[in-house]
Parts: structure tokens; C-alpha cells; sequence
């Protein structure tokens, strides 16, 4: 019975105890000592494409009128830049809406506003001539412009980016570690970071509606931006 056991069996007890359940803290590991570091990257891609947003828009006494005015307008437009063989070309909007005029602190209808909207792509080299004809057949509002690198250019320089951007964080580790009497020995986790793609938007040298030639449109490359955070072991 346990009332008749001795108190050295009690320390073989405990001790047997402590053997086949060991306290956590003798069995846990020293906490890993990790630094953790990001690193930048940023390749150019040649946009060699421009992507034009445009539209129509007029105004007329009845909705009915605006309606079948901008219907005919946007068929010529659309007509045009299927026949100059532009890129994705797609419709992003259409809208009819009533306009009103105040008088009297009163509102008046006056007329409906018809719009038509559309996106396309073309090579930077026929953008001018291809945004002067569209103007000619109809167009009335350019609403962007911007220059666009195609998919595989932006694929190269982000994997180039993406390459900068990995040795630039394990450059930092080491130029930290190596001040400090350290040095790495392994990496733990790799985090690639999203990173916004910055496109450059067209400018204009003069006005399109009141051009005759070709209008002349200045851009540059877009840029691709990488960013790789690392956990290192020291």
C-alpha cells in the first residue's frame, strides 16, 4: 500500500518519472537565428505597343436622334480600325443620358448626351496615323494613351528582375552578417513580393483634333519591378 512505501522510494518514483517524461524545456531546440532581408530588382521592357482609349460623343434634341448618331459614328470608327488590322480591339462602353440647362433656379431638359467608348492596340510606329484617321471618322475624345511592352518582352525582364532582385537581398545579408563577425549558412524561406508594373503614358506633341500630319507621340520602355524577401540562417 502507498502508505507503507518508504521516502527513498518516492525519489526512485520521481526520478523515473522525470526520465520518461522529460521536462520541455530540456528537449526543445535554441531558437534559430535568422535574419531576414529584401531585396530590389527593375529590368525595362521595349513598349513597342500603344494602347489608345477613344470614343464618340454627341448630343442631340431627342434620344433617338443621339442613339442612331453615335451608332453611325462608332460603325465607321469601328470599320476604320478593323480595316488598319489594330490589336484587341473591344468595346468598353456605351451610354445614353438626358442633359439639362437651368433657368430660373429650374431645371430644363435640354437634349441627350450618346457616348460610345473602345480600346485597341497598335504598333507605336502607326499610332499617329491610325489616332489622326480615327478623329477624321468620327471620333470625338481620346481619353488615354499609353505605351505597352508585349507579354514575352515583360515575361524577359521580369525573370531579369526577379534574378536582381534575389541577389540584391542575399548581398545585403551578407554585407550585414560579415560586419557583424557572422556569416550565412542557409536560407529558410523565399518570399517573392508583387511589385507594381509602371507603364509610361504617350505624350502628345500638339493637338490631334487640329493636326494635318501624322501626330508625333513621345514614350519609353516599361519598366518591370521585382522584389524577393529572404529568411537566412547565421
Amino acid at each position: 500500500m502507498l502508505s507503507q512505501q518508504r521516502p527513498w522510494q518516492w525519489v526512485v518514483l520521481t526520478t523515473a518519472a522525470l526520465l520518461v517524461f522529460p521536462s520541455p524545456a530540456l528537449t526543445e531546440p535554441p531558437p534559430q537565428r535568422l535574419i531576414t532581408v529584401t531585396g530590389q530588382g527593375q529590368e525595362s521592357a521595349p513598349a513597342k505597343l500603344l494602347e489608345v482609349n477613344l470614343g464618340v460623343e454627341v448630343q442631340a434634341a431627342t434620344a433617338e436622334a443621339a442613339q442612331a448618331e453615335v451608332s453611325r459614328r462608332a460603325d465607321a470608327l469601328v470599320k476604320l480600325l478593323r480595316d488598319r488590322r489594330v490589336e484587341q480591339l473591344e468595346t468598353t462602353g456605351l451610354n445614353l443620358s438626358p442633359r439639362y440647362r437651368y433657368r430660373d433656379n429650374q431645371q430644363i431638359p435640354d437634349g441627350f448626351t450618346a457616348t460610345y467608348s473602345l480600346r485597341f492596340r497598335s504598333p507605336s510606329t502607326a499610332a499617329g496615323s491610325v489616332i489622326d484617321a480615327a478623329v477624321k471618322s468620327g471620333s470625338t475624345r481620346i481619353d488615354s494613351i499609353r505605351f505597352v511592352a508585349t507579354d514575352a518582352e515583360v515575361a524577359i525582364a521580369q525573370a531579369a528582375a526577379l534574378r536582381e532582385a534575389a541577389a540584391d537581398a542575399r548581398q545585403k545579408a551578407d554585407i550585414v552578417l560579415r560586419s557583424l563577425g557572422l556569416s550565412a549558412q542557409d536560407i529558410q524561406s523565399i518570399q517573392i513580393n508583387n511589385a507594381a508594373t509602371p507603364t509610361p503614358v504617350a505624350q502628345f506633341r500638339g493637338a490631334v483634333a487640329d493636326s494635318a500630319p501624322a501626330v508625333p507621340i513621345v514614350g519609353g520602355d516599361q519598366e518591370v519591378n521585382a522584389a524577393v524577401t529572404l529568411q537566412i540562417r547565421y
